[in-house]
């Protein structure tokens, strides 16, 4: 049953909504005495943000260095609503964030945004093993709003990203309206902040 809300884009976060008074990770534990839930679902979901650490690797390996995860990965799910509403917990310690050394550029905090599916293999695999793969945006996806600075351009299809304030620390809600012109149901965007630090561009001896 989990797995198969989670496959249908039930945000797997265990943070705690301002909403709620009730904490995720504490109904887990208490509607399975052995903890089985809670258990699969942080194993999950560390290992879901360890894929999007290689992804997001992978997609700005040219322009910056990612080095670490500081929030919990979030899903979204495009749907005829076109409208999502996520809480990431981001947790950067903005001593670290506010280091700039003269080997090394200051880092700073971006906010990914990955349409990820997950492969049927995924049915029998460990919670340490996420059956996830990217996928590409459909041409006519956006973002409605800027609540922070854009990163990306309109013409990539492979992630968006946002750049959010150096200082910023502790549980904030991202509100953005998603969709499409031909209401696409059978999208679903991962979420996750990452501390990235821009790689210099070293000038040759011809320049």
């Amino acid at each position: 049953m989990v797995k198969m809300l989670m496959w249908y884009g039930a945000d797997i976060s265990l943070a705690q909504s301002r909403n709620s008074k009730y904490n995720p990770s504490y109904i887990s534990i208490h509607a399975n005495p052995g903890a089985t839930v809670d258990y699969w679902l942080r194993e999950r979901v560390k290992a879901i943000s360890q894929k999007m650490l290689t992804f997001a690797r992978s997609l700005c390996a040219r322009t910056f260095s990612i080095d670490k995860s500081i929030s919990t990965p979030h899903f979204l799910r495009l749907n005829k609503i076109s409208k999502s509403e996520i809480e990431c917990q981001l947790n950067l310690h903005t001593k670290v964030n506010n280091f700039a050394s003269q080997n090394r550029p200051r880092p700073r905090a971006f906010l990914f945004m990955i349409p990820i599916a997950f492969r049927t293999t995924d049915e029998r695999s460990a919670a340490s093993d996420p059956k996830i793969v990217r996928v590409a945006f459909p041409r006519d996806f956006y973002v409605a709003g800027h609540p922070i600075n854009g990163y990306t351009t309109r013409q990539n299809n492979s992630f968006f990203a946002y750049e959010l304030p150096s200082s910023i620390e502790g549980l904030h809600r991202l509100t953005c309206r998603l969709g499409s012109v031909l209401n696409r149901e059978n999208l679903l965007i991962a979420v996750q902040a990452f501390s990235c630090t821009e790689l210099r561009r070293n000038k040759s001896k011809a320049d």
